[in-house]
């Protein structure tokens, strides 16, 4: 099974600790012992409690207290040490090969990466708002092979600000899906079509400005 890299999981460990403010911590600071211990009657009886691994996927009484929430049973919780390991687990339960995967961007990208190794589809949509008429630049090479689709209407691609891909949108909220179909009898036409052009010819782009 081949996993895409998760750069941010993978910049935070390289960096996290080596640098004076960390930017990417979604986190919150931890406290100290001391701050735990403020206003203990007898902190001696805390701190005589020997070090152990904990119970990977929580303690009965912490998952009896969660599973009270949502009145079910103790065995349908399952802890976790952060929010990475709560979404491998949930995908790892909820797709199987063959399933189709819609993942909302921008995000963490670590759903994007795992659906890509557990279904058998993964497409990614942007939610997007605008005043007027406009183009959506998406900051990723303009290459052969990619169409686009704005609330489920085929559009065609443009080569934004020369390098990029873009897509025109109206006034509105919009859902915009970019999908990567290489092989179809109509991108091979189009790839085809971008070898033979003349050295002369142009190569026409958009320019784009922000979406207000």
């Amino acid at each position: 099974m081949r996993i895409d890299l998760f750069r941010m999981e993978r910049t935070q460990c390289l960096y996290e600790n080596e640098v004076e403010f960390n930017l990417s911590e979604s986190g919150v600071l931890p406290l100290r012992v001391e701050e735990i211990l403020q206003g203990a009657k007898d902190p001696a009886e805390f701190l005589s409690i020997g070090l152990k691994y904990p119970e990977s996927d929580g303690s009965e009484e912490l998952r009896a207290h969660i599973a009270a929430w949502y009145s079910t049973t103790s065995d349908h919780v399952l802890v976790t040490n952060g929010g990475s390991e709560a979404n491998f687990t949930a995908l790892w339960g909820l797709l199987e090969k063959g399933d189709h995967a819609a993942v909302m961007l921008p995000n963490y990208l670590q759903t994007w990466g795992l659906s890509r190794a557990y279904a058998a589809k993964t497409h990614g949509f942007y939610l997007v708002e605008s005043s007027e008429n406009g183009i959506l630049v998406l900051h990723d090479i303009h290459y052969p092979g990619w169409e686009a689709w704005v609330d489920g209407e085929r559009r065609p691609i443009l080569r934004a600000n020369l390098l990029f891909r873009g897509v025109e949108i109206g006034p509105g909220h919009h859902r915009v899906e970019f999908h990567f179909r290489p092989m179809s009898f109509e991108n091979l036409v189009a790839a085809a079509s971008e070898l033979v052009k003349g050295e002369d010819e142009p190569i026409r782009t958009a320019i784009a400005s922000p979406l207000q």
